[in-house]
């Protein structure tokens, strides 16, 4: 969409969309001392999320090797809220980069649907490759 870029950053801004599918199976049963045992249950169900998204992203260049990447967005659709944001610290090689961030996510379905609050966590390594 709209970029900017100077040596020291870049900023993006970002539009599309997020989709995830989930799928959750269930199978209850219970024994005991006394028969006859009780008869299992198994439940099922699914769900495929689709939402618009708009943010930012870019990266800041410490120096000719480090930058610091970041990212942010967020949207709706069939989530009533989801966003997600990530930083964290690259190095650049002459033939890619490697880098270490933190990433969150989170997904708000509100109280009728199957996903009612899902987030997720945690670091993340990554190497880009040039060509």
């Amino acid at each position: 969409m709209k970029k900017v870029m100077t040596s020291d950053y870049t900023f993006d801004l970002i539009a599309g969309a997020r989709y995830i599918s989930i799928d959750v199976d269930v199978s209850l049963s219970a024994d005991g001392p006394f028969p006859p045992s009780l008869p299992g249950r198994d439940f099922a169900q699914s769900a495929e999320l689709w939402d618009a998204v708009v943010g930012f992203k870019g990266s800041y260049n410490i120096n000719e090797q480090w930058y610091i990447p970041y990212h942010f967005d967020i949207g709706a659709g069939d989530s009533d809220l989801t966003w997600q944001a990530l930083a964290g610290v690259g190095y650049r090689y002459g033939w890619g980069d490697v880098l270490l961030a933190y990433r969150h996510m989170s997904y708000d379905q509100g109280d009728l649907g199957l996903v009612q609050d899902l987030e997720f966590s945690g670091p993340a390594i990554a190497v880009n490759f040039r060509f």
